[in-house]
């Protein structure tokens, strides 16, 4: 199989759920719900269970957002919305309905019963992203992978893959329009194709378009990974983050230390562990994997 880096839509689709939480008390109760699924073994934790026999979910993490206020479920899928959610409602529906009874305006549970209205209330907060979602090996689902590396490779204790969920906040409205008409016209595919160690990413405007997430997953050390982050996108940086609050010294080419610890201070910590359905393979490892295939099909 051919790993192209240039198709027109990937194969994979990104869900970016965001839920209002009820209260202080409700964000207690999910954070001390959530913690406690996901503090155990992989083999005990539901989570965990139903994102691997789903065999289609590449890529999850569970945040909170907005000083508590919100929680956001983000995920890389393979193939259609619909049938993946109906999976989702399958395999992992009861921890759903433990989560859901501390949402605002949730969908009723359980949700095995009121599937409808679950579908529902997933696309009418599911936030739209700032076409197009990168992938890396946009031909190439979960199983596709899977069945080129050895079905071992899910298996692998901690990924060498990280989440980065960046959220920075924009100066005004006039300043969000400016940036989505920059963010438009700079895709930067090629960019991420350079770095070579993002699997994912996409581009996000929350909160009424008062922030702007960029939400990637990305092989490797934080600060490396920033650091190539200016060095292939820098001239992008450089037009988005005059529309930021308290953004770092410009050029960041200039100020790569400082660029790192912004980001760093505004990535979003996740509920650990991350979620990685071929834990132990990098892109490089999943493109030459995906190269040598070809060639024994040839």
């Amino acid at each position: 199989m051919n790993v192209q880096t240039n198709l027109s839509k990937p194969v994979q689709n990104p869900l970016t759920l965001i839920m209002k939480i009820k209260s202080k008390a409700d964000y207690e109760q999910l954070n001390q719900i959530l913690r406690q699924i996901q503090s155990l073994p992989p083999t005990q934790n539901p989570i965990h269970v139903a994102l691997t026999k789903i065999t289609s979910v590449h890529f999850a993490r569970f945040v909170f957002l907005e000083n508590n206020t919100k929680l956001a479920v983000i995920t890389t899928f393979d193939g259609d919305f619909d049938f993946y959610i109906n999976e989702f409602i399958n395999e992992i529906g009861d921890v759903f309905n433990q989560l859901l009874v501390h949402m605002e305006n949730a969908s009723p549970v359980p949700v095995q019963k009121y599937r409808q209205e679950f579908f529902q209330y997933t696309r009418d907060n599911n936030v739209p992203i700032i076409e197009p979602f990168y992938s890396a090996y946009p031909d190439l689902t979960v199983l596709n992978i899977l069945d080129m590396a050895g079905s071992e490779q899910a298996n692998a204790s901690k990924p060498v893959q990280n989440p980065l969920t960046f959220i920075l906040k924009i100066k005004s409205p006039e300043d969000y329009e400016q940036l989505n008409q920059i963010l438009q016209q700079h895709p930067v595919t090629d960019a991420l194709n350079k770095i070579a160690t993002v699997h994912f990413a996409r581009f996000a405007f929350l909160e009424n378009n008062t922030k702007l997430a960029v939400i990637t997953s990305y092989d490797g050390d934080f600060e490396t990974y920033t650091k190539e982050f200016v060095r292939e996108i820098g001239d992008v940086l450089n037009k988005v983050l005059p529309y930021m609050e308290n953004a770092p010294p410009l050029p960041v080419q200039s100020y790569p230390d400082e660029f790192v610890q912004h980001v760093r201070s505004n990535n979003m910590p996740i509920i650990e562990p991350f979620y990685s359905a071929y834990p132990s393979l990098t892109v490089l490892d999943i493109r030459a994997i995906a190269e040598n295939a070809n060639k024994v099909l040839i």
